[in-house]
């Protein structure tokens, strides 16, 4: 209310006796004649009136004031209107969402901003037509969108607008998406007065929607969407059709229980209910059905996501079986062999170990096989290693049909088994098995076609008696098993302290060998080889010997088996090769007649050095021709790895060299090897020769020999001459050579021109 009006209102409303301006207000003077009584009753009337006149202003201010608020809240109204607007617009501009009315009587259409920029216009730019909207819309749509605004016209049902989404390109020729929705406003007799609705640019979102699903379908792990709150497939991927057989049209409108995917459902129930906790799940482990019953392990990553206020599940399917199975096929092999599916030592100890704790609280023993396949490497040599492990497959299978199931079987590698026996109360047992290890063994094994004979040797040692710990209890183990290799192979043998102290001596004597040959502690001692028919020296054959540090001398029978066992040979053997050659010529230089010098070999000589070459080197750095050194071989060498051997002979043969056969008659020698070895000197066994006077059959079979080598024509050479009538019977029988203490005891390389001048003395005298 304006204060102006409210003062006008308020002075026309009042009484003319109380009006400042009338005759009558005048109160100053009180009216002349009237009495005391009289004036008062006046001012008690004037006093009413001025009651009355102030209820009616306040009356009027009342009304006034309830005017005001209404305004106040008029202009609020229109204050929030016009913001509502003003978002309304707002969010119209940012969803690309605009508005559009056709006007089907005047043929009129009208457009919002924001559809104005949506077909790419500025407002006003153009005067929108229906013939121009539909100019921009896509012409394979341009039909679908002329249909809609026919059926919006016809809609019986007003409430329920229409929608059709459509390509159309904008006014600078960029192709886009939109929908359009429209309803139509009708007169009372339903006749369609206008089409109004909205058009939004989507094609942000169905480019989103395109990429979403190619992923999905790229995905390389099977991909589902599926309602939370039934579980309902509402798609899959081609992947997870592949991973489980079931195709999206399969799948779709199904859940996992309907698929039978679920191997465990209480597992599911778990799932899903730590889904609707977290809503997010990654990597839950567990097992998934294929259509055809094949059980699969799977990892599910899920997301909980919510489209139109739906929950729903994004869940990617990893197909974790091959994965599982290698991981399980790396922890077996990290406790197996490979090869046979035994336990390896890893594994082996543990269990040991175990049932070592569980033996000690029942007070009951325990033993420790130690097996070794004899001669495994000839199969392996001959046959090849597929051979060789299709055995060692068949002994594991053999074994663990001996052992039983209260036994461990371990192999160690190569052709070494470990078998535990748990539980001895009667060491009776222990032997009981192990003659039936040795017993499974006997009947052939079938590889390649081939029927072969095999045995094994074994070690064994008892808990606590040998060892109270794995290792302590292995090294007694494999120090019987040496000793059973020792007594002929194909037996069994329990450790005994005696053995700890003859593997000791092994040891220590290996140690020795070592440090001689790195100390230059071996010497060369030479034998004379005489010509029995005229009594010249003609050869020798040089024996090596270990001189201690004490001056004490040993004999090579201490110590040659030791250095065949380490390897240690090899050196040794090419030393005693280069110094016997250098000492042959030596000789000559000194004067002395041509002399062949004879060095033994060992087979391990010939299966891990390079002997050709060792020789060839030899001859060369003495200057030695090669017709002066005498090779002598042993018969073991015939037998290992024959073709092999013969070729090498052949080799060395062709260089020049003699080759001969040492302790001939006490091996395996066979009369087709000599046919093919082309040797030139059989060296008659001294067990033959030292009794040959008095006994017959050494003579026998000693005249047979020479017999038989003359018929070859082979040279004959006798060792072990320590009389004279040994040295005549020999002449007699024609034997050409003989070497022994009747002649000469082996001697230092200095003493043999000392020696020589007093034979050829005595040979004179």
């Amino acid at each position: 209310m304006h204060p102006d009006n409210a003062g006008m209102e308020t002075a026309s409303s009042l009484p003319d006796d109380l009006d400042p301006e009338s005759p009558r207000a005048s109160l100053t003077e009180p009216p002349k004649g009237l009495s005391l009584a009289q004036l008062r009753a006046q001012l008690r009337e004037a006093h009413a009136r001025l009651h009355q006149v102030q209820v009616q202003l306040q009356a009027r201010q009342e009304q006034l004031d309830a005017k005001e608020q209404a305004l106040q809240a008029l202009a609020r109204e229109s204050t929030a209107q016009a913001r509502q607007h003003r978002c309304a617009e707002q969010v119209a501009r940012l969803a690309q969402l605009g508005h559009w009315q056709w006007d089907a009587g005047s043929d009129t259409l009208a457009w919002s901003d924001e559809t104005y920029q949506c077909f790419g216009y500025a407002s006003g730019q153009i005067q929108p037509t229906l013939a121009l909207f539909l100019d921009h819309v896509l012409e394979r749509d341009r039909q679908r969108v002329s249909d809609l605004l026919q059926q919006v016209l016809r809609q019986a049902d007003p409430q329920r607008p229409r929608s059709v989404e459509f390509g159309f390109r904008r006014a600078d020729g960029a192709w886009r998406v939109g929908r359009l929705l429209g309803e139509a406003r009708r007169d009372a007799e339903g006749h369609a007065l206008s089409i109004s609705g909205a058009l939004q640019d989507i094609t942000e979102l169905r480019h989103t929607e395109q990429l979403f699903h190619a992923a999905f379908n790229a995905s390389p792990m099977g991909t589902i969407v599926s309602r939370l709150g039934d579980g309902v497939f509402l798609d899959v991927n081609d992947r997870f059709a592949a991973s489980f057989g079931w195709s999206a049209a399969q799948a779709r409108g199904r859940s996992g229980l309907d698929l039978n995917l679920w191997v465990d459902t209480v597992v599911r129930d778990l799932w899903r209910e730590q889904l609707r906790q977290h809503s997010m799940l990654p990597n839950f482990e567990t097992q998934w059905r294929h259509r055809s019953g094949e059980v699969r392990q799977v990892s599910l990553s899920a997301q909980r996501i919510d489209v139109d206020s739906e929950p729903l599940v994004l869940t990617f399917v990893n197909d974790i079986t091959a994965h599982k199975q290698a991981q399980a096929r790396v922890d077996f092999l990290a406790h197996h062999d490979p090869l046979t599916g035994l336990p390896n030592r890893v594994l082996f100890r543990d269990r040991f170990e175990l049932s070592a704790a569980w033996a000690r609280q029942l007070g009951h023993k325990m033993a420790l096989l130690n097996l070794d396949l004899d001669h495994f490497k000839t199969i392996n040599d001959t046959l090849g290693h597929p051979a060789g492990d299709q055995v060692l497959q068949q002994v594991a299978q053999r074994l663990q049909q001996v052992a039983g199931s209260t036994s461990t079987i371990s192999r160690q590698g190569g052709d070494e088994f470990l078998i535990a026996l748990g539980s001895i109360q009667d060491e009776q047992r222990i032997s009981h098995i192990a003659a039936q290890v040795i017993a499974a063994m006997t009947a052939p094994l079938h590889t390649g076609g081939q029927e072969l004979e095999i045995s094994l040797s074994m070690g064994i040692a008892v808990w606590p008696d040998d060892g109270e710990d794995f290792d302590t209890l292995l090294q007694c183990a494999d120090t019987a098993l040496y000793q059973a290799k020792a007594a002929g192979r194909d037996t069994w043998r329990f450790y005994t302290p005696a053995m700890n102290e003859q593997a000791l001596e092994q040891l220590q004597l290996r140690t020795l060998l070592r440090r001689a040959l790195e100390q230059r502690q071996f010497v060369l001692y030479y034998q004379p080889q005489i010509d029995l028919a005229s009594g010249a020296l003609v050869g020798v054959e040089a024996l090596v010997r270990l001189q201690r540090e004490d001056g004490a001398i040993m004999a090579p029978g201490q110590f040659i088996a030791a250095a065949e066992d380490s390897g240690l040979i090899v050196p040794l053997g090419e030393w005693v090769l280069r110094e016997a050659c250098a000492q042959a010529m030596r000789w000559q230089q000194q004067g002395l007649p041509a002399l062949t010098v004879a060095v033994n070999l060992s087979a391990v000589q010939f299966r891990r050095g390079d002997l050709l070459h060792s020789v060839t080197q030899a001859l060369t750095d003495a200057g030695l021709a090669p017709q002066r050194l005498e090779l002598e071989l042993t018969e073991s060498i015939l037998i290992d790895d024959a073709e092999q051997m013969i070729d090498q002979l052949r080799r060395l043969k062709a260089l020049g060299v003699c080759l001969s056969i040492d302790d001939f008659g006490t091996g395996y020698s066979s009369l087709a090897y000599l046919k093919r070895l082309a040797v030139d000197k059989l060296k008659i066994d001294q067990s033959f020769v030292r009794d040959i006077a008095g006994d017959p059959d050494d003579a026998a079979i000693v005249r047979a020999i020479i017999s038989m080598a003359r018929s070859l024509k082979l040279q004959v050479i006798a060792e072990g001459v320590e009389t004279a009538d040994a040295a005549t019977l020999l002449r007699m029988h024609q034997c050409h050579e003989a070497q022994g203490w009747h002649f000469a005891r082996p001697m230092p390389a200095q003493d043999l021109p000392g020696w020589l001048e007093q034979y050829q003395g005595r040979r004179g005298a």
